[in-house]
């Protein structure tokens, strides 16, 4: 399905980004509009939405979620069907498109690679992915199919499908929470920036890339004790 409903999460980095997004809209919107530039845009959330079963949206449906045609370079001729699996999906009042992933402990940076068992979709999966890395300058030498860091390397294939291939001002928001203590996550911004280090030094991606700027980082504290608090 391209539509996954889904339960009020208990715990972990999908509870945070549904709370956030459906009763701290405007305290989350705080922490990505100054990134997208100067005239600080106003976010519509189209996932994941307590209206709407909480869903998720992967394949065609996150497109059509997002109101978008790829005219120039389609979905289905870069990437096979089972594509990722969207955290977050958003656009901005200028028309910004915003991909969101969301992480409450760092072992959820890692994954297994790539599990297409399909020869036509595994050749796709990885053209694309070296028509990213030679993109972004990545060395060659990493296989981003087989890499434990191989979800980054997808969304980041998808970011490029987006802005580059298709012209749309997309960004790939990447939402770490802090204070989780249930998951045992960071609890400074320090900790990410170092796990993220190494994620990009394995992937092997250079300090600053074609598609840097619209990779967003975003910091959630979840016991902040401020009066807006997200979570008290």
């Amino acid at each position: 399905m391209s539509r996954v409903q889904q339960k009020p999460a208990k715990k972990g980095s999908q509870k945070w980004l549904q709370l956030a997004v459906n009763k701290r809209q405007k305290l989350l919107d705080a922490l990505i509009t100054p990134q997208l530039g100067t005239s600080l845009p106003s976010i519509e959330w189209l996932s994941p939405l307590q209206s709407d079963d909480y869903a998720e949206y992967r394949d065609r449906e996150f497109l059509s979620r997002l109101r978008l045609d790829l005219k120039h370079y389609p979905l289905e001729q870069f990437w096979p069907k089972s594509g990722p699996q969207w955290d977050g999906l958003a656009k901005t009042n200028n028309d910004q498109i915003l991909l969101i992933e969301a992480k409450a402990h760092i072992g959820e940076m890692r994954s297994s690679g790539s599990g297409a068992s399909d020869p036509i979709s595994r050749k796709k999966i990885a053209h694309s992915l070296q028509e990213t890395q030679r993109f972004l300058g990545a060395r060659r030498s990493v296989d981003w199919a087989r890499s434990p860091y191989y979800q980054y390397a997808n969304r980041l294939a998808h970011l490029y499908l987006l802005a580059e291939l298709n012209g749309f001002d997309a960004y790939l928001v990447m939402l770490y929470c802090l204070n989780d203590v249930d998951m045992n996550g960071p609890q400074e911004s320090r900790e990410w920036k170092a796990a993220i280090q190494e994620q990009d030094a394995a992937l092997g991606l250079p300090d600053v890339h074609q598609l840097s700027r619209r990779v967003i980082h975003v910091w959630l504290d979840i016991q902040a004790s401020t009066d807006d608090s997200l979570f008290r």
